[in-house]
């Protein structure tokens, strides 16, 4: 059973890999392993949890109707 188990998660994980790699168009790509480096990107989104409720409360459209 346990032989059963190793050889199915196996499989998974083969099968899981070609699905990756047609994901990231690396089909024809025989390596198994990637050279994978983090990517740069903005911080767009820089306030804290009080902030963006606060913008909340001030742009929520249902509170400005019942304020009227």
């Amino acid at each position: 059973n346990a032989v059963f188990n190793l050889e199915k998660a196996n499989d998974d994980y083969q099968q899981s890999f070609r699905e990756f790699k047609l994901e990231l168009g690396l089909n024809n790509q025989e390596e198994e392993e990637f050279n994978l480096v983090e990517v740069n990107y903005p911080e767009i989104w820089k306030i804290g949890e009080e902030e963006a409720l606060e913008m909340a409360i001030e742009n929520s459209f249902i509170l400005e109707l019942r304020n009227r």
